[in-house]
């Protein structure tokens, strides 16, 4: 996956700015997504070349001009062709698990202070997912909709991802604490 996908996919439910598509990648997706404002303005670039998106210029009094991104023809069928093509096998890089792989140099109480941090913003993001699954989703799952039955199931599955690894470190924190550590 891309960001292209990514942004394909927020340009195709309304035309956006560049900040209107950074904003709404933070509010939407960022469980499991992060770009910059660079790194959506240098790809919005490279799919206007593509043909992927175009944009109108929406002129502002005492401001620079402001381009509206949409999704082309083109756009659409890049995205359905990437949709429907084979996962990736997912390449995972986990910094908490290499953390454990020092203990036996450095000890227990580094890694179970690292891990502290990390359960304490792990339960403050699952807070948040919380909140969000209860102001938006008031039937669950939505009927419908076909946009509000997508972000339902990426946030289930945010929420289901985020418990594990507060599952997770629950556990290793209690184990890397016992008496033996």
């Amino acid at each position: 996956m891309s960001l292209r996908h990514v942004l394909l996919c927020q340009l195709s439910t309304a035309p956006k700015s560049g900040y209107d598509l950074t904003v709404a990648l933070d509010r939407s997706i960022r469980q499991f997504w992060h770009a910059s404002h660079q790194q959506v303005y240098r790809e919005l670039a490279k799919m206007t070349e593509l043909g992927w998106v175009d944009f109108e210029v929406e002129q502002q009094p005492k401001k620079p001009d402001l381009k509206r991104y949409y999704v082309t023809q083109a756009g659409l069928e890049a995205l359905s062709a990437w949709a429907g093509s084979e996962i990736p096998a997912l390449k995972i890089k986990n910094e908490m698990l290499i953390r454990l792989l020092a203990m036996p140099q450095v000890g227990a109480a580094p890694v179970v202070a690292s891990f502290e941090q990390e359960l304490a913003r792990v339960n403050a993001l699952l807070s948040e997912l919380s909140s969000m699954h209860s102001t938006y989703f008031k039937s669950v799952p939505p009927n419908g909709n076909p946009t509000q039955l997508a972000m339902y199931l990426s946030l289930q599955y945010g929420i289901e991802y985020w418990s594990m690894t507060a599952r997770w470190l629950q556990q290793t924190i209690g184990l890397l604490s016992g008496p033996s550590h």
